[in-house]
């Protein structure tokens, strides 16, 4: 008795949950991005359509056309928030979104300076061979090397 009533009800909530699911189509875009500064960041949307829009509001509160492209590549050097619009112009299903994006400070901070030298090929000229000071024996590697140091 007790296995039987072990198994209804272990039964009874798989057959009571077995509703259809209807798949959810998503743009792909949310409604808030914090971003770094000078950091590039691609927004794909889902949706398709025959032309795209992106728009970014300017402090006078009109609109600058950023691209016309399906997808957009979106980089700032000031921090601040920008509020932006996607737009899919197509006749039979147009789409407006509007979304924000907040730049903020990096984690790390760029330096004016360079930091590493990767490769040292000077081109001909007065101060080749003065800074870094070339020395016989000196390898590609070694006058990288003092290129980084100096």
């Amino acid at each position: 008795m007790k296995t039987k009533i072990l198994l209804l009800c272990f039964f009874i909530p798989i057959f009571c949950s077995c509703e259809q699911e209807i798949p959810i189509l998503s743009l792909g875009l949310q409604e808030e991005y914090y971003i770094p500064r000078m950091s590039t960041y691609r927004f794909t949307p889902g949706y398709t359509g025959e032309n795209y829009r992106w728009t970014m509001q300017l402090p006078n509160g009109q609109d600058s056309l950023l691209s016309t492209e399906q997808y957009y590549s979106f980089v700032q050097k000031d921090e601040g928030i920008y509020n932006l619009t996607f737009e899919i112009i197509d006749p039979q299903t147009p789409y407006k979104y509007k979304f924000r994006v907040e730049v903020m400070h990096e984690y790390i901070e760029y330096s004016p300076y360079i930091s590493k030298v990767f490769e040292y090929c000077p081109a001909p000229g007065q101060f080749v061979n003065e800074m870094p000071k070339y020395e016989s024996g000196d390898t590609e590697e070694s006058m990288r090397k003092k290129a980084e140091e100096n």
